[in-house]
This record gives C-alpha cells, structure tokens and sequence, in this order.
C-alpha cells in the first residue's frame, strides 16, 4: 500500500518538480522498482523490477522486468517489457514486445508492424493503427480502428473500423459502431464479424434515453464537485469538526458504525410521529430537510478520515486539501464498481453519521494526531 501511494503521488506530481531530462544508460542495470521524472525520460538499460515515469516524452529502448506505469504527452517503446504496461498519455508508439497486458488511454497509438503483446490490448483512444501480433484480445474504445496485423479476438467500441489486406483475426470481431466495418477481401477472419447498433446511436434516437445517460453523468460530476467544495471549506474553517470526526472514528469505530445504524431507524420513525401529530408537521419538514442535507454532506468527515490514513506519512498537515481531493477522486471511482457502488455509500454514510453523533455528545480527549 506504501510503495502504491507513494507511485500515485509520484504520477501525479511529477512534472511540476521535474528535471529538463532522466536517463538511465544503456550499460547500467537498477534492482528494484525504478522511478523516474522530466520533460525528457530515457530507459536505455535495464530496470530489475518496475518503472514509474512521469514526462512529457518517454523513450522505453532499454529492458524492464517488471510492469511499466506511463503518465506523460509521448510514449515509445522500442524495448521489452516483462509484464504490464499501463500508460496515460497524447501519443503512443509500440515497436517492442511486452510480455503481459498493455492498458491505455491516449489521443493516438500506433502499434507497428514489429511490436508484440504477449497477452490482451485495452484501452481508450482517439485513433489507432494495430499492425503487430497480439496473442490474445483486443477491446478497445476508439474514433477509429485501423487493423492491419495479428489478433486472436476483437470487442471495440468504434466510430470506424478498418481491416486491410494484412488484417489476421483468429476467432471473431464483435464491433459497436454507427457505421459498417471496412473489410479487405484479403484479410483472414476465422470467425464472424458480428455488427452491433451503436450504444450511442441508440440514445441520440430514442432521445429520452440520451438525456437520462447525460442526466447520470452530470449527477455525478455534480456530487463530485460539491464533495470537493464542502471539504475544503471544513478543512479551511472547521478543523475541529474534522477532528473530532477521525478521532471518533479512529477510537470508537464500532461503535460509530452502530450509532448510526441506529440513527437511521429512529430517525424515520420520529419524523412519521412528527407529520401524523398534524402540529409537528413543520419540525417533520424541517427535520426531513437538514437530515437530507446531513445525509449528503457527512460523507466528507469519513473521506478526510481514510486520506489522513492513507497518507498521514506523507506530509499530511501541508498537504491536506491535495491528499482529500485524492481520495475523494478514489471513493467517487470505486463506487463506480458493481456492488461496491452499493457498499461503499451506505457504509460511508453510516460512519458519518455515527461520528458526528458521538462527536457531539462526547468530549473526547484531544489527542495529537
């Protein structure tokens, strides 16, 4: 968890404390994982374990063992890579081999005619041009798809696809697109090419459909930014709240978890008491109405909680806003996962809620933290 937090900060941050240029020799070999930063980042010899880079260019000619993680404007590999590569970046150039999986995310990748995967290309890009041999499957999102060399399967998600005469695919393509695939004569398909209706096309033509996806979306990047903002203003103007919150948390977790359990029954029941009583309605509407808020907001005590466990080694009292924001970023992305969109919130709100409770009723001792 260290070494993964660490590697985070690392990606994040390091082109703003970036040198002009990073090399590592063609001769010289490192033990263990190898981090590296600048405008300029040269791997000519040899990593024993994993490489980190954050730059504006980086040249891969050399050999890594391990895994490669990429945040930069240009990435060429010419070298070999013995497991992973995964990369963030404008543009991407493969002309080497990697023994695992590549991931990736940028603007334009081009795999030539010498590259090899060894196992499965995936990934998000604006254009593409796949001429090497890829051992097992493609599933890649992209404007457009150009294949001209050796695949086992494809799954894509495509504004166009093209396979030349070149083009080889083992078993079958399976492509989402508004418009039919180009198809060489020549290319050898050993299995189908199975056309499916565009996601989005549907959506812009049932219109209804379109306007719910846009709604979803923007629902969460709403939530998101108002989580930011909330947890900036506590951290600036009520620390003390913060505090309370992660020591309550910290020492009495359990019970912080039950207390709000609890909270959640009663609450509901005190409000139906409030509306049948006719008299109590106003204080039912009220109460409904800061409960509603409370139910949005206490979230953020349990976020600055995790970001001062995950990074209360790293500087934490001067980086405090940076290491919320991170770990903002993180909860907002695992609650995107499948049943942990289910967990992660109502766990989330359970603790809050618990922590403000015993926060209020508790003086707890002020400990240093």
């Amino acid at each position: 968890m260290k070494r993964l937090v660490y590697s985070l900060c690392f990606l994040c941050s390091g082109w703003l404390f970036a040198a002009d240029a990073s090399t590592l020799p063609r001769l010289q070999e490192t033990q263990g994982d190898y981090y590296a930063s600048g405008k300029i980042v040269e791997i000519s010899g040899k990593v024993n374990g994993d490489l980190y880079v954050a730059a504006g260019q980086v040249f891969i000619d050399g050999e890594v063992t391990g895994s490669v993680l990429v945040c930069g404007g240009m990435l060429s590999i010419s070298g070999a890579v013995g497991e992973n590569v995964r990369a963030l970046v404008g543009q991407a150039q493969l002309s080497g081999s990697v023994k695992g999986n590549v991931s990736i995310v940028a603007g334009n990748v081009d795999i030539t005619g010498s590259a090899v995967i060894g196992r499965n290309l995936s990934g998000m890009i604006g254009s593409s041009n796949l001429s090497g041999n890829i051992h097992n499957v493609v599933r890649l999102y992209a404007g457009s798809l150009r294949l001209s060399g050796t695949v086992r399967e494809m799954i894509a998600y495509v504004g166009q696809l093209t396979l030349t005469s070149t083009a080889q695919v083992a078993k079958s393509i399976n492509y989402w697109s508004s418009h039919e695939a180009i198809v060489a004569e020549e290319s050898r398909i050993g299995g189908e090419i199975v056309h499916h209706d565009a996601f989005w096309g549907k959506k812009f033509r049932q219109g209804k459909g379109y306007i719910k996806v846009i709604s979803h979306y923007l629902a969460i990047v709403m939530n998101l930014f108002y989580t930011l903002i909330l947890g900036m203003i506590f951290l600036r103007f009520f620390p003390e709240k913060i505090k309370n919150g992660y020591l309550v948390l910290r020492n009495r977790f359990f019970h912080a978890l039950m207390c709000g359990i609890i909270f959640l029954v009663v609450m509901p029941l005190i409000c139906l008491v409030l509306v049948v009583s006719i008299v109590g309605m106003p204080f039912a509407l009220a109460v409904i109405a800061l409960n509603a808020i409370g139910f949005y907001s206490v979230k953020v005590i349990v976020i600055a909680y995790v970001a001062r466990l995950l990074f209360h080694k790293f500087a934490y009292k001067k980086w405090e806003i940076v290491y919320f924001c991170i770990t903002t970023f993180l909860y907002f992305g695992l609650t995107r996962i499948p049943f942990l969109n289910v967990i992660i919130p109502v766990v989330t709100l359970l603790l809050g809620l618990g922590a403000v409770i015993l926060g209020k009723r508790h003086t707890l001792k002020q400990e240093p933290v």
